[in-house]
């Protein structure tokens, strides 16, 4: 009843509140097999709603360890930790949307509903026009440590840490898009990011950035961007404007990792109404549809569709909607 339940989140608001971690485990560096002491601070609890009849809470916190004095993070995740589905979803925050792979592009009802998850860290600074109200607001992280707190809260949250809040985990998974992707998909390919995830999901990673369209690569870019099978499974999704703007066609699925899917969108731009306003197709339900397909790739074994892409056009063909030549075929 309505009693036992506002008992029962007080009981756990209680709980929350007290939950400082006093236990400071010692944690590997999977980069360079150093121990590293890491702990993860709770500083406050909220009620976030109720999702098909399970009430979520919202944690607040700072990963602490050796390396930093504290990098803002939040958890949603069932009241009850024995709600939760086993399936831990991570993603860095955004610089100017947050955590908006949950709250725009999944969203919150088709999230939580299924019992998933969820925790964002911070792992650089907001852009000044968004600082206000970013939950990364006053964060001075160096972009050299970025890989390294991504990585250091993966270890946290696996080893137990946040036990308490989202339940026994049995899957870490890990969302990005555009500026969000881009440390993701870094990491996918550095040592501390092996094993981190079952699953990562890429979206319009705008990553690596081109100085204008077909301009190229900077020397020092690697060989591939396509991660090996010790990453986990990882899902691509890049949209029409990625090919043209962002060099989308350099993480095109290569077969060389069975794990690994890249998918394009026709007629999809970078982020909806950008940068092209003549290219404007809404691509949010193949998000959600990548998403399930992947999950049910780790935790049910069926393997989504084979890679797809969008098709070539002739060397040198003008775009009827670009004006100059984007090698996509026009129909």
């Amino acid at each position: 009843n309505l009693s036992s339940r506002l008992t029962f989140l007080m009981l756990q608001l209680l709980a929350a509140a007290l939950l400082v971690c006093a236990c400071q485990p010692l944690t590997m560096d999977p980069a360079h097999g150093v121990e590293r002491t890491s702990a993860l601070e709770i500083t406050s609890v909220e009620p976030y709603g109720q999702f098909n009849g399970i009430d979520y809470l919202r944690y607040v916190g700072r990963l602490v360890d050796e390396a930093n004095g504290g990098v803002p993070f939040e958890i949603v995740a069932p009241a009850d930790p024995n709600r939760s589905n086993g399936r831990l979803l991570v993603e860095p925050y955004h610089y100017a949307e947050g955590a908006g792979a949950r709250n725009n592009f999944l969203t919150p009802d088709f999230l939580f509903d299924r019992g998933f998850p969820h925790a964002a860290i911070c792992w650089q600074p907001p852009l000044p026009d968004f600082a206000e109200g970013h939950p990364c607001g006053g964060f001075e992280g160096e972009a050299e440590d970025a890989l390294q707190i991504l990585s250091d809260f993966v270890v946290a949250l696996r080893q137990g840490d946040a036990a308490d809040m989202v339940g026994e985990i049995d899957y870490v998974y890990s969302i990005g898009f555009s500026n969000s992707a881009e440390p993701l998909q870094r990491l996918l390919l550095e040592p501390s990011g092996q094993g981190l995830f079952d699953l990562s999901i890429l979206i319009t990673t705008g990553w690596p950035l081109p100085i204008e369209p077909f301009a190229p690569l900077p020397e020092e870019m690697p060989a591939t961007l396509v991660p090996d099978e010790n990453n986990g499974h990882v899902l691509l999704l890049q949209s029409e404007a990625d090919l043209i703007w962002a060099n989308g066609a350099l993480l095109r699925d290569d077969g060389s990792n069975p794990n690994y899917r890249s998918y394009e969108v026709a007629g999809a731009q970078h982020i909806q109404g950008w940068p092209f306003p003549d290219a404007g197709l809404e691509f949010l339900p193949v998000i959600r549809g990548l998403f399930i397909a992947g999950d049910r790739w780790v935790s049910a074994g069926q393997a989504p569709p084979e890679s797809l892409f969008i098709e070539e056009a002739p060397v040198g063909t003008i775009d009827p909607v670009y004006g100059l030549p984007t090698g996509i075929a026009p129909e």
